[in-house]
């Protein structure tokens, strides 16, 4: 499966910025707000989740997949970015939030409207990451067997 974001080009865009996104380390038990970088111009813009999420050499390869929530009665979309591989440790964050054994970090970074990739906003913005995080992994149990990931999906 491929990654599901569009690539931007080095070349064709040296802009190179930072943007709040959410972090669940697989070393905690609690979620960080973290600064994750983005390539981009200003229609497109390509998270470098690899640079921010653990264990490069244990699996370089990062999934994502869109997802849409609705909390409390306003809708919200995330890109969620995570690796699977049976040597990554087991995420404390995922498993305090959902009860459910998820392999490696997992970032989650807001999708806008006019650009695919923006900050994060305030407290009810990352109640809503976990929200959308936690039907998430629900959906896609067990995650280490599954063959494919949809690229969408509203929980």
């Amino acid at each position: 499966m491929g990654m599901n974001q569009v690539y931007v080009s080095p070349l064709a865009s040296p802009v190179s910025k930072r943007i709040r996104a959410r972090l669940y380390p697989a070393d905690r038990q609690v979620p960080l707000s973290v600064s994750s970088y983005y390539r981009g111009d200003p229609t497109q813009r390509y998270v470098l989740a690899l640079d921010t999420l653990s264990g490069a050499k244990t699996q370089p390869y990062v999934h994502d997949v869109v997802v849409s929530v609705t909390y409390r009665r306003k809708a919200y979309k995330f890109r969620v970015f995570f690796k699977r591989h049976k040597l990554l440790p087991i995420n404390q964050a995922v498993r305090q939030l959902a009860g459910i054994d998820v392999e490696g970090d997992v970032l989650v970074v807001a999708v806008g409207k006019k650009v695919n990739i923006r900050n994060l906003r305030g407290r009810e913005e990352n109640r809503a990451a976990d929200l959308a995080l936690r039907r998430l992994m629900q959906r896609l149990t067990p995650l280490r067997t599954r063959p494919t990931f949809p690229a969408k999906m509203t929980v």
